[in-house]
């Protein structure tokens, strides 16, 4: 039966190489036992926070097992500190007992997790694992936030997200530049509030009709842009916010300068500009970012840009 839970445990797990921080050597002993049992690979078992920290930047283990109490000069928390500052790794501490001060600078480390001794082998495996598809997660997430950043820094529309409240989330450089706003200044704001727009000569409200529309900045330069409002949705379907893209009417229908291009150009679904209809958006990743053909997005969120009941 033993052999059966090693095999099921590498088998979820085949690659993950580990690293165990502890000074106390039949601890460690006990735990490297344990983990090759149930099929981990142990990179290495460190009695030293300092050694530890250059072992990992050189090496990038998957997981490393941190003991919170490290005697020396360099602690356990102050070990994980300074990795996770280094290199991207995921920590769970291992503990006995520790004092309140020093489980709240651990809590500040943001560690995958606690291991308690004496080891429970179920306990053991499980925060493992959970660490381990955490760590995975995150890191994803983080290359697709990296690769969605520098997507929306080299298009050539102006691009804004919102929740459903209206209040902005992400603001491209384009944006800063036909509003007057930077990014740092304009996130948290309702986007009502940074997007001004007009009808002919007449200042009216951010609320006006139809999908071309006169930008005003702050300084008072206009823009006449085209426009198109996209919800975002989870992946259950539920609307999260709102995509808004807008782009220069005097670019439209020519060429997009060198190295750069339009939202939906550089995603491959709207060739040449993304503000043709009957086509559908979508950002390979989840949440969802979706508007086709015939699909009604009134009153998905505080209306913005036009009349409500008349989004495109």
């Amino acid at each position: 039966m033993g052999q059966n839970h090693t095999n099921a445990s590498a088998d979820r797990m085949p690659s993950a190489k580990i690293l165990i921080v502890e000074d106390e050597r039949i601890v460690a002993a006990d735990l490297q036992g344990r983990l090759e049992r149930m099929g981990y690979e142990i990179l290495e078992v460190i009695s030293s926070g300092a050694a530890a920290v250059e072992y990992a930047v050189t090496n990038r283990p998957d997981l490393v097992l941190m003991d919170i109490t490290l005697r020396g000069g360099m602690d356990g928390v102050a070990a994980a500190e300074e990795m996770r500052r280094r290199i991207d790794v995921a920590v769970v501490y291992l503990t006995a007992h520790s004092d309140e001060a020093t489980l709240q600078r651990a809590k500040i480390t943001d560690p995958f997790g606690y291991v308690l001794k004496p080891f429970d082998e179920r306990e053991l495996l499980k925060t493992i694992e959970m660490a381990l598809y955490k760590g995975t997660t995150d890191k994803r997430l983080r290359e697709h936030q990296h690769w969605l950043s520098t997507t929306l820094q080299t298009i050539n529309d102006a691009v804004i997200t919102t929740d459903t409240e209206g209040r902005i989330h992400l603001f491209n450089p384009v944006a800063e530049r036909v509003t007057g706003w930077t990014s740092e200044r304009a996130e948290g704001l309702g986007i009502d509030q940074v997007c001004i727009f007009v009808n002919d000569d007449t200042r009216q409200s951010s609320i006006v009709p139809g999908d071309s529309v006169i930008m005003v900045s702050r300084t008072g330069a206009r823009t006449h842009m085209q426009r198109i409002v996209t919800p975002i949705r989870d992946p259950r379907g539920a609307t999260i916010g709102a995509v808004y893209a807008f782009r220069d009417r005097a670019f439209i229908g020519l060429p997009c300068p060198k190295n750069r291009a339009g939202i939906g150009s550089i995603i491959g679904i709207f060739p040449p500009h993304p503000f043709e209809t009957g086509r559908t958006l979508i950002l390979r990743d989840h949440p969802q970012i979706v508007k086709s053909e015939g699909e009604s997005i009134s009153g998905f969120i505080k209306p913005f840009g036009c009349a409500a009941g008349s989004m495109p």
